[in-house]
């Protein structure tokens, strides 16, 4: 039976870790510490760390059976394969609805548009040269600086403000954009979900390789359904919501405002549109700035089918205090985009014929699948498979780096070349 064998070098590896002969693993060639994983010296024929399921082993004694095939066998060979954390494109999708233009306690006198300027500008700084950005505002009139047709507008096409491209390309135009389109209008959310889909999956951003996600920072309830059927409840209606009438009075009735309707909370297609996003593959981040307090509900349910999980939930979207001001919503911004960055994250760049039967070697040590401090297959619909290193070997390679990492079919790679 012939087997085929994969192999990439740490060089290959981009983003935060410093590969280098001298960083990573500990001088019995371990990369975990003592208690960690790391057991001390080497063992011919493979012995379990304590704690974690990985192995050390000697790379002149693999144990092979007595066919030869397996680890260590006459037939153990390989060929090298380049592999490196996939591409990751993030697509922000802005709220630039007139409530932006408010200035909540807390923001020292700055509107919630010119917060988000700065917060932003801070965040690209930190990660354009290591993300591929874009930007698409929602209303809109397809028109940078353009008057709002009508309130509820966005553009026809699949054309976003701002296409994904290089970070460092994107920043400046993002920013630029921002600067020119300030707030107006009401919160199409679900339109502008939508539009996102249709620009990753049938538009321009269909070509983009790598990860794919949508970065969706809005300040209030979706409205603008696209149902003109649509009629609500005061409790639903996002003018009696967001200027804290009670139910006596329903200011979304069409016999008092005969546009009422479009005012109605859009929740049931704005949840829909993340899940289809979900469906097609992209993942949606989804940021509460202040003023979607009395829409927890709505944006939690958005981010239940979004494929993120917060880590500090709850609430399950991420939400900025008005209290943080620039510092709060800058720090969520960063925390979101630098947790898209990870050495950790490693897609190759064939298919070997069973991820079942990939090993993963880090400067000696045999990472096993599944195990807390090993490795898994970070997302199964990556073509050729993603695998992502886990718990604490994760944390030291990306705080110390590693001389070599290796992945092989078959055996396992011990050659660092």
């Amino acid at each position: 039976m012939k087997r085929h064998f994969f192999g990439f070098s740490s060089a290959a590896i981009l983003g935060a870790v410093v590969f280098a002969t001298a960083c990573g693993g500990d001088k019995d060639g371990s990369l975990l510490d003592d208690g960690k994983g790391g057991s001390g010296s080497q063992t011919s024929g493979g012995k379990a760390n304590a704690g974690t399921g990985n192995i050390m082993l000697d790379p002149m004694n693999m144990g092979g059976d007595e066919s030869g095939v397996g680890m260590g066998g006459a037939n153990c060979g390989f060929t090298n394969l380049t592999a490196a954390p996939p591409a990751v494109n993030v697509l922000l999708v802005v709220d630039r609805s007139a409530s932006m233009d408010d200035s909540p306690e807390g923001f020292d006198g700055e509107t919630k548009w010119q917060v988000l300027q700065t917060a932003l500008q801070a965040t690209l700084g930190t990660v354009k040269s290591r993300l591929s950005l874009g930007l698409d505002l929602y209303p809109y009139s397809g028109k940078s600086g353009a008057a709002l047709s009508n309130a509820c507008q966005t553009p026809s096409s699949e054309a976003v403000v701002v296409p994904v491209q290089s970070g460092e390309e994107a920043a400046p135009l993002i920013l630029e954009a921002l600067t020119d389109n300030g707030p107006a209008g009401r919160t199409p959310t679900a339109s502008a979900l939508a539009r996102a889909k249709e620009y990753y999956t049938t538009g321009a951003g269909k070509s983009l390789e790598g990860e794919k996600y949508v970065l969706l920072a809005t300040d209030g309830g979706p409205n603008c359904s696209a149902d003109d059927t649509l009629r609500c409840e005061a409790a639903t209606c996002t003018v009696n919501l967001d200027e804290n009438v009670g139910p006596s009075q329903n200011l979304c009735d069409p016999e008092l405002d005969p546009d009422g309707p479009s005012k109605c909370l859009d929740d049931v297609a704005s949840i829909q549109a993340v899940a289809d996003l979900a469906d097609a593959g992209i993942k949606t981040f989804v940021i509460g700035i202040p003023g979607t307090e009395i829409y927890a509900d709505t944006l939690d349910a958005l981010a239940e089918q979004s494929g993120v999980e917060n880590p500090d939930a709850p609430p399950s979207y991420f939400a900025v205090s008005a209290a943080g001001g620039v510092d709060g919503l800058t720090d969520v911004l960063t925390r979101v985009t630098t947790g898209l960055i990870t050495s950790c994250k490693l897609q190759l760049e064939e298919e070997p014929p069973n991820i079942d039967d990939v090993f993963v070697v880090i400067d000696g040590l045999l990472l096993e699948q599944g195990a807390a401090d090993g490795w898994q297959e970070s997302d199964p619909a990556t073509s050729p498979p993603t695998i992502e290193i886990q718990g604490a070997t994760c944390d030291k390679l990306e705080s110390d780096g590693a001389e070599y990492i290796n992945v092989s079919y078959g055996c396992p790679n011990f050659d660092p070349h």
